[in-house]
């Protein structure tokens, strides 16, 4: 499944990519238990998302740039890191950093312009 902000097509601060999909995957699969999934994001998962990953025992994450990086370029700070999150938690699904990362850092610049 691939997923995207509707933050402003929905009028929904929380309909963020990550989170739509593990609640449009979770509806149609019938399922709770994300443990043999991986998502894939372009940017680190602010807190709300990471938490969803958590409550869905979310195998493994996958991202581009870390909240430090996206603040550098879109001008604004994330406050808590998924690592943050994750520490504190029952369940800390695999992470894997960095992937893609010129890539990413090249689409939000032009993004945030």
């Amino acid at each position: 499944m691939t997923g995207e902000n509707h933050i402003y097509t929905e009028s929904d601060p929380t309909y963020h990519a990550e989170l739509g999909l593990i609640r449009q995957f979770c509806s149609e699969q019938k399922v709770t238990d994300l443990s043999h999934y991986t998502l894939y994001t372009s940017c680190e998962p602010c807190c709300m998302c990471s938490g969803a990953m958590v409550w869905s025992q979310l195998g493994r994450m996958v991202y581009s740039l870390s909240h430090d990086e996206l603040a550098e370029i879109a001008g604004f700070n994330i406050m808590l890191g998924s690592d943050e999150i994750f520490d504190k938690s029952p369940f800390r699904p695999e992470v894997t950093k960095g992937i893609l990362k010129e890539l990413a850092a090249s689409i939000y610049t032009q993004y945030f312009r």
